[in-house]
């Protein structure tokens, strides 16, 4: 078990999750001590966002592919996410924040 999957951090991830508001035809889930935002119906249009409050990171996978992504944009909490067509808009992440380890 991870340092961070304790019942007591488990619970703050999750509560960090709820807190959170995706934008139209994105889903959020915690897998291990991280929040995924997914987004598109398709696997051709299939975006994931993965959001890490404990270290401020925010990094999109998108164009998946049989052996994982073809792209990735990493940033901090605080940038701009360029989400690609077919959405087409920039995520603020500068409401996001960050929980001590």
């Amino acid at each position: 078990m991870s340092e961070f999957r304790t019942p007591d951090r488990y619970a703050q991830l999750l509560a960090y999750a709820r807190s959170l508001t995706p934008p139209a035809g994105w889903k959020i889930e915690i897998s291990g001590d991280e929040i995924i935002m997914t987004a598109g119906p398709s696997a051709i249009h299939q975006r994931n966002l993965l959001i890490d409050p404990r270290e401020g990171d925010v990094t999109l996978y998108s164009e998946p592919s049989a052996g994982g992504y073809h792209q990735q944009w990493h940033g901090k909490f605080g940038d701009r996410v360029p989400i690609p067509a077919p959405f087409d808009f920039e995520l603020a992440t500068d409401r996001l924040v960050r929980y001590s380890a």
